[in-house]
């Protein structure tokens, strides 16, 4: 985990300071991944001061603590879009083991790429369906598989599949109809790797909003000393829960719309600086 140094918090410790929840990729990292220039310095002031910060994030655990070099975070992180809460593990929720069964047929034919996550594992079938660097930022601790066994599908977190628009869009009705509204079921294109989209299954109580909730639970805080940070869809739910919303330049109109300050900087101008320094 290079310079990443977990140190587990103390619950009930807020005093009246702000617990920050950022989300990751398009708001607190820029374009190419990266914390921005002296970002993680700036951060730790605030962390000094004794405001808290944690991340949430669509990546895996390992995934998401790569570019994290020099920032101290005390807090456990919010992984796989709210499925997964880990460092120390907080909060875990799985698809059902016979939904999995009942969708393993179907997945295992895919001419696609399929990711099963378990927590903080993977296994990967049909790798040459996909450049395999749009996973590398994502996805850690891949396991690459040739077929794809049932038992694989066991304790599976989340299902990511990669593939061409009519793949995947043809599978996101096959799917629906399997699930049976046991799961969500997401598909979009890929805003980093077109003409690629992903579909995506996970459990269909997590989303980032509910982590919020059970991370907040957590700490015994209270809702309205969180600040959120958001760009896209899958952050509205974590303003559910929030006192202060907040967005960088970059975010969907959605977001925006519900934020109270939008930040004119974008992720690749330190957004997150610029909102933590209005309303801080």
């Amino acid at each position: 985990m290079g310079g990443f140094t977990p140190i587990f918090f103390r619950k009930g410790d807020m005093s009246e300071k702000r617990l920050i929840i950022s989300d990751f990729d398009g708001t607190l990292l820029d374009s190419n991944g990266d914390l921005p220039p002296g970002m993680a310095e700036y951060l730790n002031t605030k962390m000094d001061a004794g405001h808290r910060l944690t991340l949430a994030t669509g990546r895996m655990l390992s995934a998401a603590v790569k570019p994290l070099d020099g920032l101290r975070l005390t807090l456990p992180l919010i992984t796989l879009n709210g499925c997964y809460i880990g460092l120390p593990e907080v909060f875990h929720q799985a698809l059902d083991n016979q939904l999995m069964c009942d969708l393993y047929e179907g997945v295992a034919a895919l001419r696609a790429s399929v990711v099963l996550m378990q927590r903080d594992k993977a296994y990967l079938k049909g790798e040459k369906y996909m450049p395999v660097q749009s996973l590398m930022n994502w996805v850690a601790n891949i396991e690459f598989i040739d077929t794809l066994e049932l038992t694989h599908c066991s304790d599976t977190t989340l299902v990511l599949i990669n593939g061409q628009e009519d793949v995947i869009r043809n599978y996101h009705i096959e799917a629906e109809k399997v699930v049976k509204g046991r799961a969500g079921v997401f598909s979009y294109p890929s805003t980093r790797y077109p003409p690629m989209w992903y579909l995506e299954i996970r459990p269909k109580k997590a989303n980032k909003g509910i982590a919020v909730q059970k991370l907040i639970e957590y700490l015994e805080l209270d809702e309205q000393d969180v600040l959120i940070i958001g760009d896209y869809y899958n952050d509205l739910e974590m303003f559910d829960h929030a006192g202060l919303k907040a967005a960088p330049a970059n975010a969907v109109d959605e977001i925006r719309q519900r934020a109270d300050y939008v930040s004119p900087l974008t992720n690749d101008e330190g957004a997150v600086k610029d909102i933590l320094e209005r309303l801080l």
